[in-house]
């Protein structure tokens, strides 16, 4: 199943080569991601018709904004963030916020290996931004946020990883399971003084 942008125009946009150039290059990042990007919105949204809904939402959204995506930005970790705040609105229309987050919760999927967010917020994901995300990962100490960074965000196994750091496989995997424990205490400090 291919997704396509209902929305083709961004909002009094005229269309000329520059814009003809630049929906080419989006639809190259978004093809060559859209699997990772379906799998995300579904586990996020419990089910795939929903799921599939916050993807169109989350890739209009993307493209509307794709005019302020700067280069050598890493391409995935952009969309996944449009992803997730699209997913945080969606959430917020339900009828009641509280029972949609229940029922997300419930449906969240168990972790995989492959899943970049995999042991690191699980079903409290709703209760975070993608912005506490974003920050709790700039918090942890180095070697482990460029050990997290590599693996989540640039999608490189553990094998590549450990070449490009010159260090054991072993090593880096040790690494990245304790980068997941330290970022889930710091989102649960982060949640537990919002809460105070």
């Amino acid at each position: 199943m291919t997704l396509t942008l209902q929305t083709c125009e961004r909002p009094g946009a005229v269309a000329d080569s520059g814009d003809l150039e630049s929906r080419a290059r989006f639809d190259r990042m978004v093809r060559e991601r859209q699997a990772l990007l379906r799998r995300r919105a579904r586990a996020l949204a419990g089910s795939p018709h929903d799921g599939d809904d916050v993807l169109q939402a989350a890739l209009e959204r993307a493209w509307q904004r794709f005019h302020q995506f700067q280069a050598g930005t890493n391409e995935l970790a952009w969309l996944y963030r449009i992803l997730f705040n699209t997913f945080i609105d969606w959430l917020r229309r339900a009828e009641s916020t509280a029972t949609a987050i229940e029922q997300h919760a419930q449906c969240l999927p168990e972790p995989t290996i492959d899943d970049p967010w995999a042991s690191t917020v699980g079903a409290d994901v709703q209760e975070i931004t993608a912005e506490q995300f974003l920050g709790a990962v700039e918090q942890l100490p180095e070697p482990f946020k460029t050990t997290y960074k590599l693996h989540a965000f640039q999608r490189l196994s553990l094998k590549a990883i450990s070449g490009r750091l010159e260090e054991g496989v072993s090593t880096i995997g040790t690494r990245l399971r304790r980068a997941r424990l330290k970022l889930r205490a710091i989102l649960g400090r982060a949640r537990s003084e919002e809460g105070a």
